[in-house]
């Protein structure tokens, strides 16, 4: 050993590992990498299911029931609506709200009996 050697070594010459390891270590390596592509690609499908799912099935929601939509204002539901808005706009108490609500349900109620 020389005084420039940082680390002293015991042996110069490598042990070569014996042949039946290297066959053990290649199929080990193998099997490892063929697993993890399975295990990708089983990932890869169960996220595709999982995607494509809901757009395959029927569609079991019910259908919504059509709403007569008025095609013309009713002006007393309209001054009614602007009342609430400027009672709301302006802080009103509930006693004030509460026969501005009961005037408009009213109405409502009776257009939605004309129709």
């Amino acid at each position: 050993m020389t005084p420039t050697d940082p680390v002293p070594s015991i042996d110069p010459a490598p042990v070569p590992p014996p042949p039946a390891l290297e066959g053990r270590v290649r199929r080990a390596y193998r099997r490892r990498r063929n697993g993890l592509r399975g295990a990708g690609a089983a990932c890869a499908l169960v996220l595709a299911a999982v995607l494509l799912a809901p757009s395959l099935g029927p569609d079991d929601t019910p259908a919504q029931p059509a709403v007569p939509v008025a095609t013309t204002p009713d002006p007393t539901l309209q001054a009614l609506d602007r009342a609430l808005q400027a009672a709301y706009a302006r802080g009103a108490s509930d006693a004030e709200l509460a026969p501005l609500w009961a005037a408009r349900n009213q109405a409502l109620a009776t257009r939605r009996s004309r129709s």
